[in-house]
Formats: C-alpha cells, structure tokens, sequence
C-alpha cells in the first residue's frame, strides 16, 4: 500500500504530465485540429493589427 506521501507525489506527477499533454499534444477541434500552445504560437506570430478587433465586444 502507498503511504500518503508517495500517493500524493504520483498523483502531482501524473498532474503535470498530463496538464503537458493537454496543452502540446492533443487535438483540439475548435482550434482547427491542432494543439493549444501551436494556435497560441501562430497567434502571436501574426502583426498585431487592431482593424482586426473593431466590432468585437
């Protein structure tokens, strides 16, 4: 059986492998079937145009 501890650093390991995996590797279909941090990084790579947010509220 695990002691308290040595669940507790498991569980926070496997927290941040998957917070990892959520944000560099999986899919995400509202972003156009690619990963978070990639939409994210192309993003901020366009010139930051501000005729691009008139009309958004």
């Amino acid at each position: 059986m695990y002691r308290s501890h040595e669940l507790s650093k498991r569980l926070g390991t496997a927290k941040v492998g998957w917070v990892h995996w959520h944000n560099t590797q999986r899919l995400h279909g509202y972003l156009g079937d690619v990963p978070p941090v990639e939409f994210e990084n192309a993003f901020y790579a366009v010139p930051n145009d501000r005729n691009l947010l008139v009309g958004i509220k």
